[in-house]
């Protein structure tokens, strides 16, 4: 590979990094759907276990990069997701040019640069980037899967199959999202059984070293088992492990559409939202990769086109992956396997499943300007390049102040100012999880020292025997409520049991208190909390 062309791919990784840290939150986030933010920054800051599925492998990144003297705790977490934003881009560059055909070093490069950034400045991959957010390290695995494959079959080496399958494992302890990249792994592994590349002792070697990614799960009972302070599901006992593996608590997410929804929800979808103009781009670069893919030469760099025709010129049909070529198959069943898992799971806040088919598209249409630039005459060889890098721009600048997180200090303060507003021994009965996960990482960082017996608890998590069991072995001298599940009667239990014996807030007037309970705002004047006190008649 001409060493311009690797170059581009860090080109397009270093640039998108400078993008995302310039507009990185420095707190815990509330813009980009990153309510969830805080949650993943307390979680790792203190090794604990965030929402389910756990996500260890994003903790313990969390909590290396909580260590480096680098601006405040949340600025250093919140840098895992832009790093491995930019270790995305970078992977769907390289991919990209693994898949593109025998071309020039300079259409190569053109490949790498405008697949790989248009999907790092589209709105839904940078607004992951710059917040705590898993989404950004899923894809990074998922490219950097994909360009293993791509890389294992243009060169005939099974060394690379072995890494795809290990990352494949790893992967899937950041997100279950990384499933989309399985279908082309099994792909390949069976072509190279059937060309007897592999033997069926290589594809066991394989599900072991997928079973030997997965096994960072193990943290999960491990940490459990210690009662950190942050603990999730609790997942010590099989049972409760595998609650959180599989998700169980979002189950009904799961099959929610009608097939007419799936159908609507994917067109029009996100797709000029996260694009823009630089849509038009994509397009012509995934027409020039499809229309070279239905002739046969769907990725045959290293290899001339007599190669993929027959006698008389005209074209024989996709040929057979092997060294020298990289099909387009392993591709097409991950697109399809990450619009079904898109379609499969029914959120509001669906950016970050939008963001595995959009890299995968990107990384075709990469390998599509390839192909259309060689091919171009001599003026269109001028104007592509320019073109493509007009509409990245606009794109860019778009986007820039849609996602730009660098500014936004609400949950710092709200969190800040309603916590100085409180006794060192307070009970906060929260809602919400943008606000609850901003006052639990504050709670756990820089309130620690001053408020050792402060008691944040979550009401939505208060229908949850494992939840009430956490807080009473966890909070000293917390008085948990018993009942069914129902979080406004356990809200009234846990205050009516506390209020005489600590302060108790809520932050919100919540209706569902009853009468004997009286509230009045304290704190951060805009968002405020509501000190609860008994009503006297």
């Amino acid at each position: 590979m001409p060493k311009n062309a690797r170059g581009a791919a860090w080109i397009a990784a270093l640039v998108a990094l400078w993008v995302y840290a310039s507009t990185l939150s420095p707190t815990v986030a509330w813009r980009n759907f990153g309510e969830d933010s805080g949650d993943l920054l307390v979680a790792s800051a203190t090794l604990g276990i965030p929402h389910p599925t756990g996500y260890p492998l994003y903790v313990l990144l969390g909590r290396v990069a909580s260590l480096v003297p680098l601006g405040a705790t949340a600025f250093r977490i919140n840098l895992v997701s832009a790093l491995a934003g930019a270790a995305g881009v970078f992977f769907i560059a390289r991919w990209a040019l693994e898949l593109a055909p025998a071309v020039s070093s300079s259409a190569l490069a053109l490949a790498a640069l405008a697949g790989s950034l248009l999907y790092g400045l589209s709105l839904g991959a940078w607004s992951q980037s710059v917040v705590a957010e898993v989404y950004t390290l899923n894809v990074a695995f998922l490219a950097a899967i994909l360009w293993a494959l791509a890389r294992s079959e243009r060169t005939g080496d099974n060394r690379f199959l072995a890494l795809a399958a290990y990352l494949l494992g790893l992967g899937l302890t950041n997100h279950l999202l990384v499933l989309a990249a399985a279908p082309a792994v099994a792909l390949v592994a069976g072509r190279r059984l059937i060309s007897k590349s592999i033997g069926v002792a290589g594809c066991v070697l394989l599900l072991l070293l997928v079973a030997w990614g997965v096994t960072l799960d193990a943290y999960l009972p491990i940490r459990a088992s210690l009662g950190p302070e942050f603990s999730w599901g609790v997942p010590n006992t099989p049972e409760r492990l595998w609650w959180v593996l599989s998700g169980a608590q979002y189950r009904g997410n799961f099959l929610a559409r009608g097939w007419l929804a799936v159908g609507s929800h994917l067109v029009p979808g996100r797709w000029w939202m996260d694009f823009g103009p630089g849509l038009l781009l994509l397009a012509g670069g995934l027409a020039a990769w499809g229309l070279t893919a239905a002739r046969g030469r769907d990725g045959a760099r290293g290899q001339s086109p007599s190669q993929t025709e027959g006698a008389e010129g005209g074209a024989v049909g996709p040929a057979p992956a092997g060294p020298g070529r990289a099909s387009a198959w392993p591709a097409l069943s991950a697109l399809a396997a990450s619009l079904v898992l898109l379609s499969a799971y029914s959120i509001p806040d669906d950016v970050g499943y939008w963001m595995p088919a959009a890299a995968i598209l990107c990384g075709l249409g990469g390998a599509g300007f390839a192909i259309a630039w060689e091919r171009a005459p001599r003026g269109g060889r001028t104007a592509l390049p320019l073109a493509a890098a007009v509409l990245v721009a606009l794109m860019a600048r778009a986007h820039w102040p849609e996602v730009d997180a660098s500014t936004d200090l609400t949950p710092y303060l709200y969190a800040r100012r309603n916590l100085e507003s409180v006794e060192s021994n307070a009970l906060i009965v929260s809602d919400y999880d943008g606000r609850t996960f901003a006052l639990w990482f504050y709670g756990a960082t820089e309130f620690r020292r001053s408020h050792p017996d402060l008691a944040i608890v979550y009401k939505a998590l208060l229908v949850w025997p494992w939840y009430r069991y956490h807080i009473a072995k966890r909070y000293r001298g917390l008085v948990p409520p018993s009942g069914p599940p129902d979080a406004d009667l356990l809200l009234n239990r846990i205050v009516a049991r506390n209020v005489k014996i600590r302060p108790v807030y809520l932050v919100r007037q919540d209706p569902a208190l009853v009468p004997l309970f009286r509230t009045e705002p304290v704190g951060y004047p805009p968002i405020p909390i509501y000190r609860v006190r008994i009503a006297h008649p």
